[in-house]
């Protein structure tokens, strides 16, 4: 900011004294000062604002939609040699994730959503990681899944949870999976995880269980991929915003299908069903619910097909390969926030000097 001083000496007007000057830490010294009236300028260096370092651009991965049209194919589960389902005229396919990386890769190339399974709540004992890092896993488990030869695992302890399932994420999305079906989550509604936890009610586990899950969804969408949420209808109300879909079995059965309609298909997200009966009506999971609803000829508990093949209620699908118009997800740039201008100081105008008065002979 500039400064402007007057310099004088009002008592002896002495030309031959000196002043030094302080202003902002910078001295300036003025000498032989030969008449009151002589002004100086003095401008003290402008204070400049420290950069503020602009963030790059960070990448958000865009994730497919799983719109509430599409038709399905189940090759994950349901039948006990898996892989009775067709692909064909159907966007989405269901595939394990532990499937080789080319299978997975010459279905999403010939057009199809990819969704990829692991049980996220239960040791499964045939999993490469789990017998690869068998005491990590066994630490985390508190009594067995009736009929699957699985164990239950400790929802409560979500660290150790994060580092055994991080992986899974991860192979899934370099394999090429658009998304994740996490199964199992529902410790708090069976009493033989529940109770088996010591030292949490049955409310606490369920507190837990929507904290892991949560994480789970995060987690897929950290790395652009689509999650959906298994089973857990009761969940619906309260978690449905932050999941792309669901997949349910049995909601006819149970009379849970109602929170599909409501907080899943009537915000535009795909569900998919399947029903392990014949009788009944189960076709209304379709044309009442609005599902994607496949069934089949099988026994409720446990939930699997026994014959025959999955009869579907959904129309075919159209799918084509991949193209140009139609092209795998792709980083979403996040423009960089613009800087605003850095105030400049207003200039202050320095008066022209006095000229001395000429000496009279």
């Amino acid at each position: 900011y500039p400064v402007t001083l007057v310099v004088a000496d009002p008592t002896t007007n002495d030309p031959s004294y000196a002043i030094q000057l302080a202003t902002a830490g910078i001295a300036s010294s003025v000498q032989k000062v030969h008449d009151i009236g002589v002004a100086l300028s003095v401008a003290a260096p402008t204070s400049q604002p420290t950069p503020v370092s602009t963030p790059a651009p960070t990448l958000t991965p865009a994730i497919e939609p799983l719109l509430p049209t599409y038709g399905w194919s189940n090759l994950a589960w349901g039948w006990e040699d898996g892989w009775k389902d067709t692909i064909a005229n159907r966007k989405i396919v269901d595939m394990d994730y532990e499937e080789p990386e080319a299978d997975i890769r010459a279905v999403r190339d010939a057009g199809h959503i990819v969704l990829c399974y692991f049980s996220a709540g239960t040791l499964e004992p045939w999993r490469a990681d789990c017998t690869a890092n068998k005491a990590a896993w066994q630490a985390l488990t508190v009594s067995k899944l009736s009929g699957w030869g699985e164990d239950w695992l400790d929802v409560t302890k979500l660290d150790q949870l994060k580092e055994l399932m991080t992986p899974r994420f991860e192979e899934a999305k370099a394999k090429g999976c658009h998304g994740i079906e996490a199964d199992v989550i529902d410790c708090y509604a069976n009493s033989e995880c529940y109770s088996k936890i010591s030292g949490y009610t049955k409310a606490q586990v369920k507190t837990a269980q929507i904290a892991y899950n949560t994480w789970q969804v995060d987690m897929a969408h950290s790395l652009g991929l689509s999650i959906v949420m298994k089973n857990v209808a009761d969940l619906a109300p309260t978690m449905a915003a932050i999941y792309d879909g669901a997949i349910n079995e049995q909601c006819q059965l149970y009379s849970e299908c109602q929170n599909y309609l409501d907080y899943f298909h009537k915000q535009g997200k795909w569900v998919g069903n399947v029903e392990y009966t014949t009788s009944g009506n189960p076709t209304e999971g379709y044309t009442v619910y609005k599902m994607a609803t496949k069934y089949c000829a099988g026994t409720n508990d446990p939930g699997i097909c026994k014959s025959g093949s999955w009869i579907d209620t959904f129309p075919d699908d159209v799918v084509v390969p991949w193209t140009t118009t139609e092209a795998p997800p792709t980083p979403v740039t996040t423009p960089a926030p613009t800087p605003a201008p850095t105030p400049q100081p207003t200039p202050v105008p320095t008066p022209a000097p006095t000229p001395a008065p000429t000496p009279q002979p």
